[in-house]
């Protein structure tokens, strides 16, 4: 083979090693680049986690502190007998103080899984619902059957319950004669007032809500302006004023005429500020007509059950587990309302409050005389006997024993006494 030959196949052999030395490193390129693109992948999902963690961990921070924020709430609007569970055949506690009243009410629980950020958030949130002096309630849902009675008893018996003692009247219109809310009939032997039978015909219902059209004006007048309701009006003066009224109308529209609608819709908007609340079972499988549901128009406050589960119109999307208490912490909560209504005591005002010492003997008895016998509001009332005008001159007191009789003949003869020297006055 000549020299030239042989540098043509070396040539060539070089050619082959080159080529095939550049397709490695091609090759090898291709590898580094694949590992570093992986490393890169790597460091950015190991990013992304490490964020993802810390946004999730502030995420639940900010639940548990709304969480712990709204149980703050829930227990400061469910102090003594409002927001504790239902024992499971013990009676609610019942507040003693005249002045409480259920201005929240418990129903149930809030299943709060569709909000919870961390499935370890496990406390159960109780659902307060206003009621007295602040709004009314409208449970609707088809049908009438125990768990229907035993929600409704057991928003009466809460109210009650967290209500000084004697001073919520129970009315009840019962269409369909059910006579699921008997078990409170102790509190008509207490007196007549605090649960009058309940009424079954649609002119019942219309006196039913003439008189309470009559009391809603009477305590509006209480005021004379000055209170927003009735109890700021019950606050200010520090006294019992009138009695919150609880009104329960069971299969909602029957019985319902179109004046009675008319009223019961005037009576939904004043009446919660003037101590009359009302909770409606609304049917919703009964006839219908228009005038009866346009009452209903501006009751933003409803429990509705959709067939699986119950919803409170205030929050969308919020299911409620609804309290469902035993027959015998129902009956044992009624018999503790009684008892405690029984036991309690008129409110007492000092005299000096009706009749200031600073005017003693400064009255002048030459048109008629005058005494102080209460308060009405901010208002000092007094009777007048021996005026021109209204020609009174003697009075007869008559009541039960125990009413106060004697009570009155005392005060009558200190404010006398308090009001005019010897000289105006001989007892």
């Amino acid at each position: 083979m000549s020299v030239a030959e042989s540098l043509s196949h070396l040539d060539a052999a070089a050619q082959r090693v080159a080529a095939t030395t550049a397709d490695a490193l091609g090759v090898l390129a291709e590898d580094l680049s694949d590992r570093g693109r992986a490393a890169r992948v790597a460091d950015v999902e190991a990013q992304f986690a490490r964020d993802t963690a810390i946004v999730h961990m502030r995420v639940g921070v900010a639940v548990d502190q709304r969480l712990r924020h709204l149980h703050g709430v829930v227990a400061d609007l469910g102090r003594g007998a409002r927001a504790v569970p239902w024992p499971e055949s013990a009676p609610l506690p019942v507040e003693e103080d005249a002045l409480a009243v259920a201005q929240y009410v418990r129903v149930g629980a809030a299943d709060l899984g569709q909000f919870k950020f961390d499935a370890s958030h496990t406390d159960a949130l109780p659902v307060m619902i206003p009621l007295l002096n602040r709004a009314n309630i409208v449970v609707k849902a088809s049908g009438w059957n125990s768990e229907m009675a035993n929600l409704v008893q057991a928003l009466v018996a809460r109210a009650l319950c967290a209500s000084g003692p004697g001073q919520l009247m129970l009315r009840v219109f019962d269409p369909a004669l059910r006579s699921y809310l008997s078990l409170f009939s102790a509190l008509r032997e207490v007196d007549e007032a605090l649960f009058p039978r309940p009424g079954a015909h649609g002119e019942d219902l219309e006196e039913l809500l003439r008189t309470l059209t009559d009391d809603v004006r009477r305590v509006g007048d209480l005021g004379h302006g000055q209170e927003g309701s009735l109890g700021e009006l019950r606050q200010s003066t520090g006294q019992p004023i009138e009695a919150y009224q609880l009104v329960v109308l069971l299969d909602y529209p029957r019985g319902v005429s179109e004046h009675a609608a008319q009223m019961l819709e005037h009576l939904l908007r004043v009446g919660p500020a003037r101590g009359v609340s009302f909770v409606i079972h609304h049917g919703a499988e009964l006839a219908h007509n228009k005038s009866a549901m346009a009452a209903l128009r501006n009751v933003e406050n409803s429990l509705m059950f959709d067939g699986t589960d119950w919803v409170w119109s205030a929050v969308n999307g919020l299911t409620i587990r609804v309290d469902r208490p035993s027959s015998g912490s129902l009956q044992a909560t009624a018999d503790l309302v009684a008892a405690a209504a029984r036991r309690c005591s008129a409110p007492m005002i000092a005299f000096t409050q009706i009749q200031p010492p600073l005017e003693a003997w400064t009255a002048r008895s030459g048109d008629g005389i005058s005494a102080a016998i209460g308060l009405s509001g901010h208002k000092v009332m007094t009777v007048t006997l021996g005026d021109e005008r209204e020609q009174r001159h003697n009075m007869l007191i008559t009541g039960a024993v125990g009413q106060g009789k004697s009570n009155l003949l005392m005060v009558l003869i200190h404010s006398f006494a308090s009001r005019y020297s010897p000289s105006e006055l001989e007892l």
